[in-house]
């Protein structure tokens, strides 16, 4: 799901992995997975990236103005 300020995922991981997000990296992105809060690493330079665990999770960013 895509909204103007918000992303949300439904992951599943074979193992502890990267989540990939093409969008610019920003500091005042925030990301959690299942709920509680994670870091959001630049990847590439300019995009996002976000460690996923292995299992089925569900993965969600938010920009804060």
């Amino acid at each position: 799901m895509f909204g103007k300020d918000s992303l949300r995922f439904e992951v599943v991981a074979e193992k502890n992995e990267y989540l990939f997000i093409g969008n610019t990296w920003y500091p005042n992105w925030h990301a959690t997975v299942d709920g509680n809060n994670t870091s959001i690493f630049k990847a590439n330079y300019t995009n996002m990236a976000v460690v996923v665990p292995q299992g089925k999770h569900i993965v969600e960013l938010h920009y804060d103005y």
